[in-house]
């Protein structure tokens, strides 16, 4: 009994084991992009911007993502630069004017709660867009 299960145990890792070699894995590794911290990587080499922005162009679904996530990562940096520039002058009206600089840093904190939402709906469409990348690529 105990001969049995052994080799019923050690049957089923092999044939484990050889299915997450499968050839397919390969095309994966070299085709595919992934996200590496903060950095791309196709076929071991890490991406430039514009190399993304190439690749990501290849399909048309990821194409429109992208540019999404862009437009959306824009407007992102826009509020939070506005933010930076409402907490600059808060912080110089502060002596002068106190109740112009309270306005300020409120508007700022508000343009921050409001860029939080762009910026996350930009990082999701990006992601979102290198998986349709890779969908596509992987199909062809």
């Amino acid at each position: 009994m105990k001969m049995l299960l052994s080799t019923l145990t050690f049957l089923i890792l092999t044939t484990a084991l050889y299915a997450q070699n499968n050839p397919s894995s390969s095309d994966y590794e070299r085709k595919t992009i992934y996200e590496y911290g903060s950095r791309f990587i196709l076929d071991g080499t890490k991406l430039k911007s514009k190399e993304l922005q190439d690749n990501l162009f290849r399909f048309e679904p990821s194409k429109i993502e992208y540019i999404q996530s862009k437009r959306n990562g824009r407007t992102a940096g826009f509020l939070i630069i506005t933010t930076l520039a409402c907490y600059a002058t808060a912080i110089t009206q502060l002596d002068k004017k106190p109740g112009l600089a309270a306005g300020f840093a409120i508007t700022g904190f508000t343009a921050n709660i409001v860029a939080l939402p762009f910026t996350t709906k930009a990082r999701k469409q990006l992601q979102k867009s290198i998986w349709l990348f890779n969908r596509d690529v992987l199909s062809n």
